[in-house]
């Protein structure tokens, strides 16, 4: 630890200190990671100088990086396809990360190289958590006023997914699932302007208790979006479910709620030691899940999965009796429908008997049944063996 320590170097090149915090975080991350980290901080007090040269490199790392694409992207879904998107977390499992790189999510990545990191950083005490920030803070001086630039990413990324959120939700594809009005009056269309007007009137000098009314026409606008998401969703069955607008759909769900989250994050005067390590915990945590090969299929899988269950609630409905008279027309169909299939039973066994190759014998069996099935239909009857797979869904909902 003591040679990490005199190792600290922040004016050498972006990758040596980041191989440098890299070897660091490991050393902290062994064992016990909170017991190791109060160590680290008792070894820096007696070391006054390391103790300035750690602090000066670490904050010398944040300056050199860029934040946006972790405020923006990370965690989210991609507007890649599944194949597209698997292959290239396949890709960045096999290949190395970049030695020098510029994106704060990268450099996050190789700090914390594993999920279960969040785990420790979750439950890092508040007097450990305003040591850490304290650490950042430490010697200090005017010079580096600019090292901490991540709330003008913080900004850039509202900005962004303000942008992306106008693009996504006023697409044709979305507006055909929503009430007739004008274009310019969508709310995905408002959001940008309001959060822009937001930003504009703070880069002018107002105070944050000053800008209420900006910072409700924000929250209020992205409220109307989150409506408007809703109504695409309860008019899929009506017009067509599409795999591509329902990803579109959870893309656009989930990049309201993180430009909600980033404009509370935003709006609140001062942060404290312990909520700033919480959130760094919860970028981490997102991090993995945006590169983790599982976690996407995870994702796809329950959008799949919701939708068979959406569907079937939906198909399962003529299944369900609420009444006498519902019970009465669901038995009188229930019986044609055996009727039906009694007959195809007996058609059945008569082919049996018949002396065929096993080719024709197939294709008698699978006409036979598709007949049947096609009688059923056409003749409004039911089918008893389908009810329990299309009555599942809907009972929870009922």
């Amino acid at each position: 630890m003591n040679a990490l320590l005199t190792q600290a170097q922040p004016d050498e090149p972006l990758a040596e200190r980041l191989a440098w915090a890299e070897d660091l975080l490991a050393w902290v991350q062994r064992d016990v990671p909170a017991t190791r980290l109060r160590l680290l901080l008792q070894l820096l007090e007696r070391q006054p100088q390391a103790h300035q040269c750690v602090a000066r490199t670490l904050r010398s790392i944040v300056r050199d990086s860029e934040a946006l694409d972790l405020f923006a992207d990370t965690g989210l879904p991609q507007g890649a396809g599944f194949t597209s998107e698997l292959l290239s977390r396949l890709a960045s499992r096999l290949l190395p990360t970049p030695p020098e790189t510029r994106d704060l999510a990268d450099v996050v990545n190789r700090l914390f190289p594993r999920a279960s990191t969040t785990d420790w950083l979750e439950q890092v005490e508040a007097e450990l958590a305003r040591q850490i920030i304290e650490l950042f803070h430490h010697a200090e001086t005017p010079e580096e006023g600019g090292w901490a630039a991540l709330r003008t990413d913080l900004e850039d990324a509202m900005v962004q997914l303000a942008d992306r959120i106008c693009v996504v939700g006023s697409s044709r594809e979305v507006r055909a699932r929503l009430d007739q009005r004008a274009f310019r009056e969508l709310p995905f269309q408002k959001l940008t302007p309001a959060v822009e007007a937001l930003l504009a009137r703070r880069d002018g000098g107002a105070p944050l208790t000053e800008l209420a009314p900006e910072f409700n026409a924000v929250r209020g606008v992205a409220d109307a979006c989150d409506r408007a998401v809703d109504e695409v969703i309860g008019r899929l069955e009506k017009t067509g479910v599409s795999t591509a607008l329902v990803y579109d759909i959870e893309r656009l769900r989930a990049q309201v709620q993180r430009l909600e989250s980033l404009l509370e994050a935003w709006s609140a005067p001062v942060l404290t030691a312990e909520r700033k390590v919480a959130i760094l915990a919860e970028l981490v945590r997102q991090n993995h899940a945006r590169r983790g090969v599982r976690e996407l299929c995870r994702q796809n899988l329950h959008l799949l999965t919701r939708r068979i269950v959406e569907r079937n609630a939906e198909t399962g409905e003529h299944y369900v009796a609420r009444n006498r008279r519902e019970y009465a027309d669901m038995l009188r169909r229930a019986a044609g429908g055996g009727v039906i299939l009694g007959v195809t039973t007996f058609v059945k066994l008569l082919l049996a008997k018949l002396v065929l190759a096993e080719f024709f014998k197939g294709a008698f069996f699978g006409l036979n049944y598709a007949v049947s099935f096609v009688l059923v239909q056409l003749c409004g009857f039911s089918v008893a063996t389908k009810q329990p797979a299309t009555t599942a869904p809907a009972l929870p909902g009922g």
